[in-house]
């Protein structure tokens, strides 16, 4: 029976043996320190910031009848060791769901300087729309269901409003936490991975393992002193070399090559945290950009919580740095700047009622920070708002997010994407001739847009199979639609297409294809 185990586990990993042993990266994690300069003048007078916090009530679900042991003592007793007594007990477990716990810091103009919402109990001690268990009669002994169930008409009320602000206590002081990390310039530790590349038969990556020690070593060094100096920058500079002839050789389709797509990311973002480390915010997106483009399936984009950290992390340096004008970038002058001893963080309560409205405005201005990190990783807002469609990786763009475009951007034609979807009213009037380009495209969608007029280019998508030009100004469609010999709907409903010309551009649809009038 053994033998045929091994047999099987041995044929097992003949079989997979490109999988089991292709190079991939291999990370080490540390904790390093950078200087983080808030995006608000330090010259500001801190002590007018708001900091406004709202957590909806806490709902509590119907109670279930637990028995436990417990060691009691009756009320009369006059001798507590030795009237003790271990016997089944009886409480309620009270499942409680705490709803929208949100923080808003503004300065005094109203403008918001950070916005967090708490969403993981076990990981911040602050929780959104989440349940957890809450005992009533955990400090008592009830010693029968039936007293358990007077008690609880009595007393649970108040039970509950006490369960209440302990979890909102424990949220409030979360809260001072992260508004004191977020808004105190200075040093702030964050996270760091370091990858060298492993496995692949034949090659060598002891250069890449050196280097990754290399780094660790900086990083480390950096946290135990306390502060970043030239000679630590300095000391990651050989890594960085070492990453960037490594990657000279990169091949992203073969999976054989020693730096193939998975070493390279590792790579990639090992130069992006370094570059972010040594200041150089531009090298760093364009590692992040890198990081992402390296993706075999856009779908996976935007996927790293790594990349995204990192990308926010840029983006809050760009903007301190944008405000603070007269500090300079770099380690020498940054450890000059005398940072106040003191910095007052006092959280405002504005009650359950204020919940929804203080999350109305965390969920626009978290949706504006997302989109200014998935640029800083991607290099575009195109590449950014690549989702996953009907069709396979489709681009999406919303004027309420994304703003209005008075023009088609040509970067689009370049994206390899199934579908492209501009929603919201684009005062763009035209496509360009470079459309013909997406030969991929399987859906268009330009609903409620300017659009006026189409290219005879159009004719080149032989793979589309839904164009939706619905309350846009398409009057007519040129000719070269016939060649679309897989279009299944085409929608021009609400436009300025009259039935002559409707009729006409019916006769050039291929059999089977819906027009919608």
């Amino acid at each position: 029976m053994t033998i045929k185990h091994s047999s099987l586990a041995f044929l097992l990993i003949f079989l997979m043996g490109t999988t089991l042993f292709a190079q991939r990266a291999k990370s080490e994690s540390t904790s390093s320190i950078y200087f983080s300069i808030p995006a608000y003048d330090l010259s500001t007078n801190t002590d007018q910031f708001r900091y406004a916090f709202a957590m909806g009530q806490t709902e509590f679900e119907k109670p279930e009848t637990i028995e436990v042991e417990e060691v009691c003592v009756a009320a009369s007793s006059k001798n507590v060791l030795k009237d003790a007594k271990k016997i089944t007990v009886y409480q309620y477990r009270v499942p409680a769901e705490i709803n929208d716990a949100y923080l808003i810091v503004e300065n005094a103009s109203g403008d918001i300087l950070h916005a967090e919402e708490y969403t993981s109990y076990q990981r911040t001690g602050s929780l959104v729309n989440e349940t957890v268990n809450r005992i009533f009669g955990a400090d008592k002994c009830y010693w029968h269901p039936s007293v358990l169930e007077e008690a609880w008409k009595d007393d649970n009320y108040l039970w509950k409003n006490e369960q209440h602000q302990n979890l909102k206590d424990i949220f409030l002081n979360r809260a001072k936490q992260s508004a004191e990390a977020a808004m105190k310039a200075g040093y702030t530790s964050y996270s760091v991975n370091v990858y060298t590349g492993k496995g692949g038969k034949g090659h060598d990556y002891s250069a890449l393992d050196q280097a990754q020690n290399q780094a660790l070593a900086a990083y480390n060094n950096m946290r135990q002193n306390g502060k970043v100096t030239d000679q630590d920058i300095n000391q990651l500079k050989q890594p960085m070399n070492t990453w960037l002839t490594h990657l000279e050789t990169v091949n992203l389709n073969d999976k054989n090559a020693k730096i193939n797509r998975k070493v390279a990311q590792g790579l990639y973002m090992n130069l992006a945290t370094a570059y972010f480390q040594s200041r150089n915010f531009d090298e760093a997106s364009k590692f992040l950009e890198l990081y992402e483009d390296a993706y075999s399936n856009a779908i996976s984009r935007g996927s790293n919580q790594g990349v995204k950290n990192l990308s926010n992390m840029i983006v809050n340096q760009r903007k301190g740095l944008a405000v603070n004008t007269n500090i300079s970038n770099d380690y020498v002058a940054l450890n000059s700047i005398s940072m106040p001893s003191n910095f007052n963080v006092n959280i405002e309560d504005l009650g359950e009622e204020m919940a929804s409205e203080l999350g109305a405005r965390y969920h626009f201005h978290s949706k504006d920070k997302e989109k200014e990190a998935n640029i800083a990783a991607s290099g575009s807002i195109y590449k950014s708002n690549i989702n996953q469609g009907q069709y396979g990786p489709t681009l999406v763009m919303m004027t309420v997010y994304d703003g209005d475009l008075d023009e088609f951007p040509l970067e689009v034609t370049e994206l390899d994407v199934k579908g492209m979807v501009f929603t919201g009213g684009y005062s763009f009037t035209s496509l360009p001739p470079d459309i013909g380009n997406m030969t991929n495209l399987e859906q268009i969608i330009l609903m409620d847009s300017q659009v006026a007029s189409i290219p005879k280019e159009i004719g080149k998508l032989t793979n589309l199979k839904r164009f939706n030009l619905n309350r846009t100004k398409i009057s007519t469609l040129p000719e070269s639609i016939k060649n679309l010999k897989n279009l299944k709907m085409l929608n021009i409903k609400n436009t300025n297409v009259s039935a002559a010309e409707a009729a006409k551009i019916k006769s050039w649809l291929p059999k089977g294809c819906k027009l919608k009038l």
